[in-house]
């Protein structure tokens, strides 16, 4: 049996168990997640941009999941392939409704899969877009992205890269 000071230590890093794709459910990087809830909770009520990078669909899937089961009034936004603007796609899906946190999914979808000049325009609205997302979204906006966009985003977008506080999740 635990007592409660054993209870109540610190993992260390070697009892984090690395997330598996073959069971994403029962293997989440627990304390990469610990620190994103708690920058989250930290940021309840301000303006925050973060970035969460993933390896894996289905990890994204499940630590969005795990984010709105945590904080009941967040609200996730999917971009489409067809969007060039993620922010009007963001205020159109959310309209005037509260939340606690924004999670963007699906952006990189839209960064991967566009033609060139629809890709231009998508880069730059987000850079130009820095400032409006902490205008209008009075909480932390969380972007999930795979490391094929994080590569690109710092050159194409670095304005906003410059504002983002970044997470891995793997």
């Amino acid at each position: 049996m635990i007592d409660q000071d054993q209870a109540k230590t610190r993992r260390s890093d070697s009892d984090i168990i690395p997330i598996s794709v073959a069971n994403p459910h029962d293997m989440l990087n627990q304390r990469e997640m610990d620190l994103l809830i708690s920058q989250l909770t930290l940021s309840k009520g301000q303006s925050s941009l973060i970035c969460v990078e993933y390896h894996d669909p289905a990890v994204r899937d499940c630590v969005v999941e795990q984010l709105r089961a945590r904080f009941l009034l967040s609200k996730v936004v999917t971009i489409s392939s067809t969007e060039t603007d993620a922010f009007d796609s963001a205020v159109k899906q959310v309209g005037s409704d509260l939340c606690e946190a924004l999670l963007i999914v699906g952006l990189e979808v839209n960064l991967l899969t566009t033609d060139q000049e629809t890709l231009g325009d998508t880069w730059t609205s987000l850079n130009a877009g820095r400032d409006v997302w902490r205008q209008r979204f009075n909480c932390p906006v969380v972007f999930f992205l795979n490391k094929e966009v994080l590569k690109v985003l710092q050159p194409n977008a670095p304005d906003l890269h410059s504002r983002m506080s970044f997470r891995e999740i793997q």
